[in-house]
């Protein structure tokens, strides 16, 4: 299996020391999709997701006697990437754990043949044995062994605690929020009661490494935005609320403290190794030197964690201007551009996860968009227009441009991205889909977007989407606007067309 973890790259061999992140990214991204509520719209790749969710689930515990080898039980957790990896991870477990409810809540029809109940489960069976008995934390392959004094013998010039399996925010929190959903979903299980002890401990171990200035430090990604979004969801997993909670509160006011001038979230790995908050900036990275930019990855966290803690209902202003942050940054065909990097593991060593910059944007303004808007997602603006010009064609959407200029906007999980108001606290305006045939209709031109871009630009922004000289057809945000390449059936299409005109 070594081509699983090694290639060759432009400057030479790499080696990778996971043979991928797949479980890991399918967990996430289905619950992304699901949050939009347009899962109807893509029930193939929700199927797809569901499948392998079933297929990578650990189905037996490793051979042998366990403690012979001091490895943890096995049988129902999930993997980071496959289930030849085969090394179950708490977190892992709870975000496999979280999908699969979350798809199975979508029906059979849907998202395809549910996780069965007895696998279910299994899982929540060794979300509960991860669990720590002394700080009623969680960590990550197995429970803590030791004692954190055994970090001064630790013989690594890199690697930071390492010594012992520490219990982190990110597991706990994830842990927390799929027992509460298991619960959720299965009410009378006979796992409820211990899911309730289970809750109570987890939350007095959030409670107590939280930091003064209302943060937790993320140690898998950068950094305290990442950490506090995971410590505000897991509070909220324990029956938490913004008016009941102090630390919820203090939470928000952290997050609140460090939104930008434009709306977003920015957040430099030094934060990791510094362990203090430092502000992405566009100069040299290791100094921190330059002017201060957002990150589309730590803006999605930070909305993440807002929108679920109310903030829709106290003060909306700073959700409508992260939205527009998150708008403004994405490209005329849905991607969003890839910036510095996010993952961190043992203080100082950083990981290229490559789907968050779409993953963490779409679920963001999923949240954002029910949070605000209503739990059903508006009709997309071609349907709109198609009703009120008497068009029977219903939900067919328009043919996609080649030139940017000409996009329509069609792309967003709800109509929020399109006549956007001037207004910095003000959120964009949403159609109402009013019968063809009632008094006064808007005009399908009112309909239109306001920027170049329509749906991609920001509120009042007719500049199209982000700043600078990105193509939106160029993944690496190069300069150069070559059209997107035609399939083969648009060849056929077009040399047809040719021969006509001859």
């Amino acid at each position: 299996r070594v081509n699983d973890y090694l290639w060759l790259a432009e400057d030479g061999m790499k080696m990778q020391g996971y043979n991928g992140s797949q479980l890991w990214d399918c967990a996430f991204a289905a619950q992304a999709i699901c949050a939009t509520g347009l899962a109807g719209e893509y029930t193939e790749c929700l199927r797809d997701a569901h499948k392998y969710l079933l297929n990578t689930q650990v189905l037996d515990d490793a051979p042998g006697k366990l403690t012979d080898w001091y490895r943890h039980i096995s049988k129902g957790a999930w993997p980071f990437s496959t289930r030849d990896h085969g090394w179950p991870i708490s977190d892992c477990s709870s975000e496999g754990l979280k999908a699969a409810l979350c798809l199975e809540e979508l029906g059979e029809q849907a998202s395809g043949p549910r996780v069965p109940l007895k696998r279910l489960r299994d899982c929540v069976n060794v979300i509960l044995s991860y669990q720590n008995s002394g700080s009623g934390g969680w960590a990550t392959y197995e429970n803590t062994r030791s004692h954190k004094w055994v970090e001064s013998i630790n013989p690594a010039e890199t690697f930071g605690d390492i010594m012992i399996d520490y219990a982190y925010v990110e597991c706990s929190s994830a842990s927390l929020q799929a027992l509460a959903a298991f619960k959720k979903r299965y009410p009378n299980d006979d796992k409820v009661p211990l899911i309730d002890r289970s809750a109570k401990r987890g939350a007095q171990f959030l409670k107590s490494i939280q930091r003064v200035d209302g943060s937790w430090y993320g140690s898998w990604a950068v950094c305290f935005t990442y950490g506090t979004w995971f410590g505000i969801k897991g509070l909220l997993a324990c029956g938490s609320t913004f008016d009941t909670s102090p630390e919820l509160r203090n939470a928000v006011s952290f997050l609140l403290s460090k939104q930008m001038a434009n709306g977003g979230w920015g957040e430099s790995y030094l934060s990791c190794q510094l362990k203090k908050y430092v502000q992405l900036t566009d100069g040299d990275a290791s100094t921190a030197c330059g002017d201060p930019v957002d990150h589309i990855v730590n803006t999605a966290w930070a909305t993440l964690a807002l929108c679920a803690s109310g903030q829709a209902k106290r003060d909306p202003k700073p959700l409508h201007a992260a939205a527009r942050a998150l708008m403004r940054a994405q490209r005329a065909n849905g991607d969003f551009p890839q910036q510095t990097i996010m993952g961190v593991f043992n203080n100082n060593c950083m990981i290229t996860y490559a789907n968050y910059r779409c993953i963490f944007p779409l679920w963001a303004l999923g949240e954002y968009a029910r949070a605000v808007h209503g739990v059903v997602p508006s009709p997309r603006v071609e349907n709109v227009v198609s009703k009120r010009l008497g068009d029977t064609r219903g939900t067919e959407r328009p043919p996609k441009t080649s030139r940017p200029d000409q996009e329509t906007a069609y792309s967003s999980p709800s109509s929020i991205f399109v006549n956007q108001t001037k207004s910095f606290g003000k959120p964009p305006v949403v159609p109402v889909a009013n019968d063809a045939t009632a008094a006064d209709p808007t005009p399908a031109a009112a309909l239109k977007p306001v920027g170049s871009f329509g749906a991609l630009s920001s509120a009042g922004d007719s500049s199209g989407v982000s700043s600078g000289n990105e193509s939106p057809y160029t993944s690496d945000g190069g300069t150069e606007r070559r059209r997107p390449k035609k399939s083969n059936s648009q060849k056929a299409k077009t040399s047809s067309k040719k021969k006509g005109k001859k």
